[in-house]
Order: C-alpha cells, then sequence, then structure tokens
C-alpha cells in the first residue's frame, strides 16, 4: 500500500560558512580528524549502523524511484555499488535486530524486512499500524528483538510491531499530533517519542500501550523536535530541537524537561548521535555546509565543533566501539564518515590527518 507521504516541518536555514564560524562560541576543529565523505546518495534522512560495526544502512528518501537504501562498508570506508530496492516510496529510517540478522526500514506506509547477509528485503512489508495511513518515520527495535515501535507521522501515534509475528498489533495516539521519532530503552520498558506538530515529547506506557505520558516541559520548550536519543542508562533523553537551536534534555523517569544546550546563534540540530559511553552527545547543525556540535553529557558544554563540509546534515550514528561517526548529508546527497578514534571512547582529543 502506498499513500501520500507528509513532510514534518524542518527550518530552513541559509547562512555564509563565515558568518557561523564567526558566530560559534567553541572553536571549530576539522584537521583533528580523518574525514571521508561518499558521494551518489539521494537525499539520505538518516543513517544506521549494525552492531558488529562493519555497515551502514542509508535510506536514500529523494528520488523518483527504485526506492533504494545505500549500503557503506566502514571498514574500506566505501560506498557498495548496489543499493538495496524496499520497494516503498521515501525510505526515510533503519533499525537493526539486537544480532545484526535483519534490518527494519521505514518507507511510505510500511516496514520493510531487509536479510543482512544477503542485503536483499524478505517476506512481505509490515503494515506500521493495524489501519489508517501511517506514514512511519523513525522506528526503534527493542533490546530483545521482539518489538519495534514506529513514529507514524500521517496517523499521529506511536505503532507497536511485533517482529516475531511480523505484524502491527497496536498503536498509542497522541491528540492528532504529527509523531516523527522514537526511541527504547532495553527491552521496551522506556519507549520515548516525539509529537512535533505541537512540539511535545512523551513516555508510552509498555505494559499495556494504549496511552502516554507527557514530559513536561517547564521552562524548556521545544520547537520542531526532530530526534530523540537515550542515554545507555534509560535515565535522560537528549531532543534535537531545531526551530529554537537547541539541545533539550529530559529527566526520563521524572518525565520533565530539565537542561537545554545551544548549539551556536543560528544553527537548527537536526540529527544526534551518542558516545557508546554516553560521555558524548554528537547534534548535527543543518545549515549548509557546516558543522557537528560535541557536547559534554556530564556538564552540558560545547566542547568542540567539527566542520565536515556536508551540507544540510541531519541523521548521524556512531560505531559500536566509538570510533567513527557516520552522518547523512542531506542537502548534498552524501555521507560523511568521521573517524573519531582520538575522542571515543574518552573523548579526549588528539592529533590525526585530514583527508
Amino acid at each position: 500500500m502506498r499513500g501520500v507521504s507528509r513532510t514534518p516541518r524542518r527550518r530552513s536555514l541559509v547562512l555564509a560558512v563565515v558568518a557561523l564560524v564567526g558566530a560559534l562560541a567553541v572553536a571549530p576543529s576539522a584537521g583533528a580528524y580523518t574525514i571521508t565523505t561518499l558521494n551518489g546518495f539521494l537525499s539520505p534522512w538518516n543513517v544506521a549502523i549494525s552492531p558488529s560495526g562493519s555497515t551502514a544502512y542509508v535510506p536514500n528518501y529523494g528520488g523518483s524511484g527504485p526506492f533504494t537504501v545505500g549500503i557503506v562498508d566502514l571498514a574500506a570506508g566505501t560506498a557498495r555499488p548496489t543499493a538495496i530496492d524496499v520497494g516503498f516510496r521515501r525510505p526515510k529510517d533503519v533499525a537493526f535486530a539486537p544480532d545484526g540478522a535483519r534490518a527494519y526500514v521505514t518507507a511510505s506506509e510500511a516496514v520493510l524486512v531487509v536479510d543482512t547477509a544477503t542485503d536483499a528485503v524478505t517476506g512481505t512489508p509490515i503494515l506500521a499500524a493495524p489501519s489508517g495511513t501511517p506514514d512511519p518515520w523513525g522506528i526503534a527495535v527493542t533490546a530483545d528483538g521482539r518489538r519495534a515501535y514506529t513514529a507514524n507521522f500521517g496517523a499521529a501515534t506511536v505503532g507497536v510491531i511485533d517482529l516475531e509475528a511480523r505484524q502491527a498489533t497496536g498503536a498509542v495516539g497522541f491528540g492528532g499530533t504529527g509523531v516523527i521519532d522514537v526511541a527504547v530503552h532495553g527491552s521496551s520498558s522506556q519507549v520515548l517519542a516525539l509529537a512535533q506538530t505541537n512540539d511535545t515529547a512523551w513516555m508510552v506506557q509498555t505494559a499495556a500501550p494504549t496511552s502516554g505520558e507527557l514530559i513536561v516541559p517547564g521552562s524548556h520548550a521545544m520547537s520542531a523536535g526532530q530526534r530523540v536519543v537515550l542515554s545507555p542508562d534509560g535515565t535522560r533523553a537528549y531532543i534535537a530541537s531545531q526551530g529554537n537551536g537547541k539541545v533539550l534534555v529530559a529527566d526520563v523517569p521524572g518525565r520533565a524537561m530539565i537542561d537545554e544546550w545551544a548549539t551556536a546563534p543560528g544553527t537548527a540540530p537536526s540529527g544526534l548521535a551518542l558516545s557508546p559511553s554516553g560521555d558524548r552527545l554528537y547534534a548535527t547543525l543543518s545549515v549548509t555546509g557546516l558543522a557537528i556540535a560535541v557536547f559534554d553529557t556530564a556538564t552540558g558544554q560545547r566542547v568542540e565543533t567539527i566542520v565536515h563540509g556536508g551540507g544540510g546534515a541531519d541523521g548521524a550514528a556512531i560505531t559500536p566501539d566509538g570510533s567513527r561517526l557516520v552522518v547523512a548529508n542531506t542537502d548534498t546527497d552524501s555521507v560523511s564518515i568521521i573517524q573519531l578514534t582520538p575522542l571515543a571512547p574518552t573523548g579526549l582529543s588528539a592529533s590525526a590527518s585530514d583527508t
């Protein structure tokens, strides 16, 4: 089934590189990193890395067909010549099963299952909700690999999918708002969703997934939230609030926003990637040709800005060993691989050659 895709809000910012660099409170750096840029993608919106850290899947949101997910060989630092044809338009997000044997791709109204041994879609598509027009964007898989949760923007719900049965078993509504991203901790004890249209974040009740609890914003308002990630222990959530140029921090057990970190004047955070230890948060800045803000999660301080040259940096992911950051650059149809060896896993900087 193919439906009409809705485009979530995204702030359009056109700034000169020189002007932005002048506004950065933390000096930008590129020479401390080896950065490889791969071309040939089509408006990639996000990126996911396999549990082994050897492969990245990159959904090509753009194009008029075939509709594909690009494959990056991270060991070789190259894009494979043949992409995965998913058969549904506008693939958006990917989540791997914990064992890496399957990957789940959101596209138009369905979730496609990819056999990672063959890099091909297997079986029938899974509808992202039992009924309606879900238009799923974000997807997250539980640690036991039994369930997936989808951010159904079109249906304004979080879809609940039984991966063993390969079918949607329910959907949690949020009052007519567009849900764009979802994150899960452990075996679904913590599920957090972003409702973009009314700028709210919610905890899904997983024991009986029919409702949600609002994350109380207090003085830390969200604006055009794009993505959410959870800390390794599940106690903190980090939200890219694109509309007001901030990363919001939520106390998950307390169901409240507790802090906000500014990226830089005139920038808009879009993608988020957290280091395996949770001590560094990487926020992509979706302004043409610019940078990635690096935060110390213990202090909330922006400690570095990596200028990687990819236009419209969007989704990002970090390898399980913390050695590489992979960024989808929507505006330039490219993917950047940033070698973080000097920073990972401790976060201490060191010198490395730039390509």
